[in-house]
């Protein structure tokens, strides 16, 4: 849709030299020449949307970061930061910062600021080429540099985090994490959600009570509140019954996470023959 040439548009309206300007496009790698002089001279789009598109590529390199900062808190202690990716406290010796993290984050907002300038640097300006426009170069060429380094450091801090599975898989069999679990087991025995809802929050309250989780009620527990828990309602509650239930496209259930991941270097693998071909 933007692989187009506009070589031959001059200053505004078009050259009077006599060019082909297919065959010119054509031996530049282009898909087409631009279709009007005027505005190949004054658009800019291509040049936001880039810049856009690597704003947004920012902000959800701002979003992992924050929440990878938030599970490497000792509160939550899902994952070890990588020495590499991280400084030490200038008061608690035993503090490690995830400064590489809290980089990413904050450099997300030059992205964001950059696409902000190009759009009102050219908002109010006429057709064809003005002088304003020299100042669209900078937050272009900024905002690549910028994005690509805070991708290779975001590749190279997941190459080497490790993730504390043990703690995490307590942290999602724990919490009455598994509620949604066992009202979804009710439905697909004929009980309406809206009572399963309701049987399985009752469930929760005496669990909450009792101290103890929604796994550890007894039958005679369930009973009373009017479910029946067989050996296939309490195999429900367990943690990998609780992640197969996704079992969508798009879902969490650990088949389709790896067929996402599988297709994801699928399209990657695919993005760099292209590139490949291109170069």
């Amino acid at each position: 849709r933007v692989n187009q040439c506009p070589l031959g548009s001059a200053a505004v309206a078009g050259t009077f030299v006599a060019l082909d300007r297919q065959l010119i496009a054509s031996l530049l790698g282009f898909d087409a020449p631009t279709a009007n002089s005027i505005d190949a001279t004054s658009d800019r789009d291509f040049a936001i949307e880039f810049v856009q598109a690597l704003s947004m590529v920012g902000l959800h390199l701002s979003r992992m970061a924050e929440e990878l900062i938030l599970f490497s808190t000792t509160e939550f202690g899902f994952m070890t930061l990588p020495e590499q990716y991280a400084t030490g406290s200038s008061a608690m010796p035993q503090k490690k910062n995830p400064d590489s993290l809290e980089l990413l984050r904050g450099k997300s907002s030059a992205l964001l600021a950059n696409a902000m300038q190009l759009a009102v640097t050219l908002k109010a300006l006429p057709l064809a080429y003005n002088k304003d426009m020299q100042e669209t170069q900078q937050p272009v060429f900024a905002s690549a540099e910028e994005c690509a380094a805070m991708l290779r450091i975001a590749a190279g801090f997941l190459r080497d985090v490790k993730f504390n599975t043990a703690v995490m898989h307590t942290a999602a069999s724990t919490g009455c994490m598994n509620a949604m679990s066992a009202a979804g087991y009710l439905v697909q025995q004929g009980v309406p959600f809206r009572r399963a809802h309701e049987l399985i929050g009752a469930a929760v309250q005496l669990a909450i009570q009792k101290h103890c989780e929604l796994q550890d009620l007894s039958v005679a527990d369930f009973s009373g509140l009017g479910v029946v828990a067989d050996d296939a309602f309490f195999a429900a509650l367990q943690l990998p019954a609780v992640l197969a239930q996704h079992d969508v496209d798009g879902g969490t259930a650990p088949p389709r996470v790896t067929s996402a991941l599988q297709s994801t270097k699928e399209r990657l693998a695919a993005i760099g023959e292209l590139q490949h071909v291109c170069s």
